[in-house]
């Protein structure tokens, strides 16, 4: 890992000095903040908090065209999209996002299938981290194995500074993305490292919540039939904005649109929180209900996810609190499996 510094009246010409790439920068839309493709250094805010929707649909899109299909007098003609992936840049993503494109790998890239859509577009993704030194009130990526300035799944990590960011270049693809910028690029300074590491300890101890995960996969698993989760899902109203927001879900469905001349197959977020997602074609649902909805959400976040990768299915963004609209909290739903008695109704 190589580091520099560039100062803040830069940046933005470092922006504009990467070519090639649809550059995605949070920018800000009313009173949030988004990731859009940069059409101008200007759009970037990079002092933004979090975004409203992870950056994940860069690489995972909420609606992606996988093929288009056209019957043709001397046959059937089929274009497949992989052809037409570029190559993308988001700048600027923080660390629970990233950390949730590595958890996105051990689904889309590990096993005996693998996602060729999902594969390319992370092959043509570099991702520039930033740190955060202020987390928002319902962040706990502490808790769940990451932190606010870790620099997992990072090909470039940056930090703000009082007078510009300290550049840390840790692979290839970073030091690929930033050939052409090299002269705007200085020297660091072991003053800047300190100042770093000062803001990384400031910026830990402004965590407000956490939870404890120690032990909780065998807990919840002891009170599966607990009626917990009935009381947990009560106040559910299946909009899935939870799932919709987290950075990684990765459930969809597959649609063909169009006619049986010609059209597209195309593939489109789901949620485990929709009834239909389970609905068999003998029209019998094993998740017939919100109880079992709401369940199967915590329980592959915290049980299944860690059993069969090692690694939680949540990074501690907090968006499906800040975002429900019956205000289900999922620190308190994880945290209160400590209190049911094991076999209650």
């Amino acid at each position: 890992m190589t580091t520099y510094k560039i100062s803040k009246d830069k940046m933005n010409e470092l922006l504009t000095s990467i070519k090639g790439y649809d550059v995605y920068v949070p920018t800000e839309m009313g009173d949030k903040f988004q990731f859009r493709v940069m059409k101008d250094a200007g759009d970037a805010k990079l002092g933004y908090s979090q975004s409203a929707k992870p950056p994940k649909d860069v690489i995972f899109p909420q609606n992606e065209v996988l093929m288009n299909y056209k019957i043709q007098p001397n046959g059937f003609d089929v274009e497949n999209s992989l052809d037409h992936i570029g190559k993308f840049v988001i700048f600027g993503i923080r660390n629970c996002d990233a950390r949730a494109l590595k958890y996105l790998d051990t689904q889309m890239l590990n096993g005996k299938y693998v996602d060729p859509y999902y594969a390319k577009r992370r092959e043509n993704t570099t991702v520039v981290g930033l740190a955060c030194n202020s987390p928002l009130y319902n962040c706990f990526c502490r808790s769940v194995g990451a932190g606010p300035h870790h620099k997992e799944g990072h090909d470039v990590h940056l930090t703000e500074l009082d007078d510009g960011y300290l550049v840390e270049v840790i692979t290839d693809k970073g030091k690929e993305l930033l050939a052409n910028s090299m002269s705007l690029l200085a020297g660091s300074s072991d003053a800047d490292t300190s100042k770093q590491a000062e803001l990384k300890q400031a910026c830990e101890a402004k965590f407000v919540r956490k939870i404890d995960v120690k032990g909780n996969d065998k807990r919840m698993l002891d009170i599966f039939e607990s009626d917990y989760w009935r009381d947990v899902s009560d106040g559910c109203i299946g909009c899935g904005i939870c799932t919709l927001l987290c950075p990684t879900c990765f459930c969809f469905d597959i649609q063909d649109i169009g006619s049986r001349k010609e059209g597209q197959r195309v593939r489109v977020w789901d949620s485990c929180q929709y009834p239909e997602y389970t609905m068999h074609a003998s029209s019998h649902n094993p998740r017939p209900g919100k109880k079992e909805r709401q369940r199967q959400r915590f329980f592959h976040k915290y049980v299944y996810s860690y059993k069969n990768n090692q690694m939680l299915g949540c990074v501690g963004c907090g968006r499906c609190i800040n975002q429900c609209p019956t205000q289900i909290d999922i620190i308190d739903v994880i945290e209160g499996v400590k209190n049911v008695k094991e076999g209650s109704e």
